[in-house]
């Protein structure tokens, strides 16, 4: 379809006979005939440019219908072009609604008065028109400007930034006007109003309103199939607008940046002459020929007078007067900031200073004022925030300065958004907004590091460039002497030179010469330098003594965060739970930054306690906190999801959901990538390759584990890299090679008992006792394993506790113990118990299997081999060692019922799936059950011998 052409798409009405009853008034049959078309009522109005409310007042009879409309436009929109009878009835319902002897409603809109008849298109303009906020205070001066501009110009741009009033004092002169000439107001919303297409209807839809019966064609749904050429339509609406000679007012033009095509459109429309225009926008816009008015806040008695209106007496002169300043005498901010205001507040006045953390206030500023600032932008306003006087944001040094701390960036470009979208007015002199300075400044605080090496940057300015010493060390003093290794922590992390950096800061401590606050943030660097080393015990002490030291809460909840992320890793869960907890229970509003964090640490609390639930949501409102913070943070938040997406992903791994699991840790990868948290990016890479090695993709899973592996050695992350060697031993046991499995697991759990992650090394501890198994080394794996049962009991963590419950179990199995292998079979189902992860709850089903050939019971054995058939079809596909597993007890089974054939079949297929996967141990197990079916003429073997059929590669003759 050409761009020039109009296209209106037609309704498809169902051909549904209608009952007499439906068809006794006009507002029963257009409900009636709108339900068959299908259409809400919102639609229908969007359709005919009624409001939703005007259509619900048609079908209750509460407003009279205008006849010549009903022809114009109801009919098409109500697809009754080919269903003339249809048509007719309703436009004669219309006709007899306006003639009948009983007066009946009266149209209704804003400017209707009883004692006065108002005309049916007048009525419809005046209630397109939005309601002023109330109370609303009239703003005489500016009213009467806005109106000379208009006789004076026609067509006029009224800009200013959100909240002050533009839509108030438009929809005033609108009703002002409304006895003088017809009415048309346009409120636009992205995608639905901008395009050209929409605006051309709704013109053409008042101008029909308003008898131009030349603009009727542009309605006309026959012509779908060959509308109009663009250049007629404009020539139609035109002429039109020349007759009428219409007040078009274009609300929340802003969104026309998007769509040069309705702006052209506008301009043209505009030019001749006939019809006056208002455009209304937050932003300066490219329409040439019109008339530029800008609006700011209210005059000193006006913002009073609002302020009386609002609050009452509540505050105080002196506190009315701090209000207007903080707020700018913004309209709307006055009555978001007074919202928040009680009578019996203690403390009104702490409330004012901090208005810019009030939710309503962060939000409202959030979605009109900084949302979407490209990055130039972002940067000018941090820097702008950060001085306390207005800045020359075109001197060479400033800029110069700025770009050697932060990298190179488009100035020109963010200083044109920023005046375009009036955060800035005379670069050479900038100030932000009180409000949204102060705002930003708070932001500024939840990224405590970037804050200060922007004080560090004021600093040097004033000293060198302004001459003014005692703002120089106003800024000093907030950067703090230990500035630059406080905000280079992340990149001598990343390097690699995290320790020598922490030895450094070691240095600095025990000098004694930093302030209490510089002391704090010099701990919590040296914590976040080792945290992920060997000498994360280092890094907890570190934590704890900035802990020690903080005391208004958004601090203590800064190290807090930390301190329980350090904690997790140590094995520490319960305490990192309830840190978080209690910090997150004394913040205040406007917190998001510090609630992301913690709410992120948690949800990896959660899930290493076996709280799954708990973990998705916590996990989920991180994200959400994260979504917030990311028009000021968004390297932030970036981190917090990269946390959050990784708890997701294991959760769905876990339950079995891995196409889901999957999604969540790349997604997981990305983010930790981009706020340069390799560590994170490592742990996600570990989770992918587990999910790779669990579906028998041991190829996938080793590259995936290399790549893991790479990021952590990149950071000195010694909880990354031990996973990983423990990781890459269980792919060598499976592959076969048992003493390298031994040398990798036991190297693994060395390097978790030097970090102190204490769950950590018990599950290596785990894997030795298994490859000690399968050996043959049964004694020796018992013990090991009674070991890992004591060091795991008071660890909380459920889901690694019910895993050893049901090793040990397997291992007594081996050695004959049917006793003590039924006992920790119960103790890991009641672990177990309420989780969803398939392949656990199969290798308790398996081994309980087991447990019940080595009593003979085979139909119990059967089954329990059914149960865990059914769990590991939940795991997704891919060939994983429990269905291996699953493989083997199957061909026992028929062993134990004298099936020598069906266990021979069951093993060949035990060796196919096995070597298509490299799992050179199941195809030993294979072989050993068939050399067992084999033998099987002279009866089948010992019942107690089937386990060790599976899981003992090497016979040692010491055990018999």
């Amino acid at each position: 379809m050409a761009s020039d052409q109009l296209v209106v798409a037609p309704m498809v009405a169902r051909r549904v006979p209608l009952p007499d009853s439906s068809v006794a008034d006009f507002g029963g049959m257009l409900r009636v005939l709108r339900h068959r078309a299908r259409l809400t009522q919102r639609e229908l109005g969007l359709a005919v440019g009624y409001s939703e409310a005007q259509i619900s007042r048609l079908e209750k009879g509460k407003r009279l219908p205008d006849p010549s409309v009903v022809a114009a436009l109801f009919l098409p929109s109500l697809g009754l072009a080919n269903e003339p009878e249809l048509a007719a009835r309703l436009h004669r319902l219309a006709e007899t609604a306006r003639t009948s002897s009983d007066p009946g409603p009266t149209p209704e809109g804003p400017g209707h008065h009883a004692e006065d008849a108002v005309p049916p298109a007048m009525a419809d303009d005046l209630a397109d028109i939005p309601a002023a906020p109330q109370p609303n205070v009239h703003r005489a001066g500016e009213a009467a400007e806005l109106a000379g501009r208009l006789a004076a110009q026609r067509r006029v741009l009224l800009i200013g930034p959100p909240g002050m009033g533009k839509t108030s004092l438009a929809a005033d002169a609108a009703r002002q006007h409304a006895g003088q000439s017809g009415i048309c107001w346009l409120t636009f919303t992205a995608g639905i109003t901008t395009p050209v297409e929409a605006v051309v209807r709704r013109l053409a839809r008042f101008l029909a309103r308003h008898g131009q019966t030349e603009v009727l064609p542009l309605l006309d749904l026959g012509k779908t199939e060959y509308p109009l050429p663009r250049d007629e339509q404009l020539h139609l609406i035109t002429t039109a607008l020349g007759r009428a000679r219409p007040l078009i007012f274009l609300d929340n033009a802003h969104l026309l940046r998007a769509e040069p095509e309705t702006t052209a459109v506008i301009e043209h429309l505009a030019a001749p002459p006939g019809a006056r225009f208002l455009v209304i926008s937050r932003e300066e816009l490219p329409l040439d020929g019109f008339e530029v008015l800008h609006l700011g806040g209210l005059a000193d008695g006006e913002a009073h007078t609002l302020v009386r209106q609002v609050a009452g007496n509540v505050l105080p002169d002196p506190l009315v007067e701090r209000l207007i300043g903080r707020t700018a005498a913004s309209p709307m901010l006055i009555r978001l900031a007074l919202g928040q205001v009680r009578a019996d507040d203690p403390d009104p006045a702490a409330l004012i200073e901090t208005l810019e953390t009030q939710p309503q206030v962060s939000a409202y500023l959030l979605q009109t004022t900084l949302g979407g600032l490209s990055e130039p932008s972002r940067r000018l306003i941090s820097l702008l925030a950060v001085f306390r006087h207005p800045v020359d944001l075109l001197n060479e040094q400033l800029i110069e300065a700025s770009e050697e701390l932060d990298g190179p960036f488009d100035v020109a470009g963010g200083l044109e958004e920023l005046r375009r979208r009036q955060l800035v007015g005379h670069a050479a002199r900038a100030s932000l907004h009180p409000l949204v300075h102060d705002h930003v400044f708070a932001w500024l605080v939840g990224t405590a590091a970037g804050r200060r090496r922007l004080h560090g940057l004021a600093a040097r300015h004033c000293e060198r460039v302004l001459n003014d010493p005692l703002e120089a060390c106003w800024h000093f003093a907030r950067a703090g002497a230990a500035d630059l290794l406080v905000a280079s922590a992340a990149d001598l992390t990343a390097s690699g030179r995290s320790e020598r950096a922490a030895d450094l800061a070691a240095d600095l401590l025990r000098s004694g010469r930093l302030t209490e606050d510089a002391a704090r943030q010099l701990f919590i660097a040296r914590g976040d330098l080792l945290v992920h080393t060997e000498r994360a015990a280092e890094a907890e002490d570190a934590y704890r003594e900035a802990l020690r030291r903080s005391v208004p809460p958004a601090v203590r909840a800064e190290v807090a965060w930390r301190l329980a992320q350090c904690l997790l890793q140590r094995g520490q869960v319960r305490e990192a739970l309830a840190l978080c907890r209690d910090a997150a229970a004394e913040l205040g509003e406007g917190e998001d930054v510090l609630r992301a964090h913690l709410a992120a640490v948690q949800s990896a609390a959660h899930l290493m306690l076996s709280e799954f639930a708990a973990a998705v949501t916590m996990a989920q409102a991180a994200c959400s906190i994260a979504d917030r913070i990311e028009v000021i943070a968004p390297g932030i938040a970036a981190s917090v999801r990269a946390r959050a997406y990784s708890v997701l992903g294991i959760a769905a791994r876990l339950r079995g959901d891995r196409e889901e699991a999957i999604r969540w840790l790349e997604a997981a990868v990305t983010a930790a990538r981009a706020s340069g948290m390799r560590e994170a990016a490592g742990r996600a890479l570990f989770n992918l390759g587990a999910i790779a090695y669990e579906g028998g993709e041991l190829g996938s899973a080793e590259l995936l584990y290399e790549e893991s592996l790479a990021e952590a050695r990149t950071v000195g992350d010694g909880y990354g890299a031990a996973r990983v060697l423990h990781a890459h031993g269980i792919i060598q046991k499976n592959r076969g090679a048992a003493e390298r499995a031994l040398e990798l697991f036991e190297e693994s759990c060395a390097l978790k008992q030097r970090i102190g992650d204490l769950d950590g090394a018990a599950n290596s501890a785990h894997a030795r006792a298994l490859v000690q198994l399968c050996l043959g080394r049964v004694a020796e794996a018992r013990a090991t394993m009674s070991a890992v049962l004591v060091a795991s009991e008071d660890l909380g963590e459920r889901r690694s506790r019910a895993y050893f419950l049901d090793s040990a179990a397997m291992i007594a199995l081996v050695d004959g113990d049917l006793a003590a292998a039924s006992r920790f079979i119960a103790e890991a189902v009641q672990a177990a118990a309420g989780m969803a992860e398939p392949y656990l709850l199969a290798d308790i089903a398996l081994h309980r299997a087991l447990a019940g050939l080595s009593a003979g019971d085979v139909p119990a054995a059967q089954r329990d081999a059914d149960l865990a058939a059914g769990h590991i079809s939940r795991g997704g596909p891919g060939v994983s060692t429990s269905a291996l597993d699953a493989m083997a007890v199957t061909a026992c089974i028929a062993l134990a019922r004298g099936d020598a054939a069906g266990a021979t079949a069951g093993a060949a297929t035990l060796a196919r799936q096995a070597g298509r996967t490299r799992f050179a141990l199941w195809e030993r197990a294979a072989q050993r059950i068939a050399a067992a079916a084999a033998r099987a003429e002279t009866g089948p073997p010992d019942p107690c011998r089937y386990p060790a059929l599976i899981y003992v590669d090497r016979p040692n003759p010491a055990n018999g």
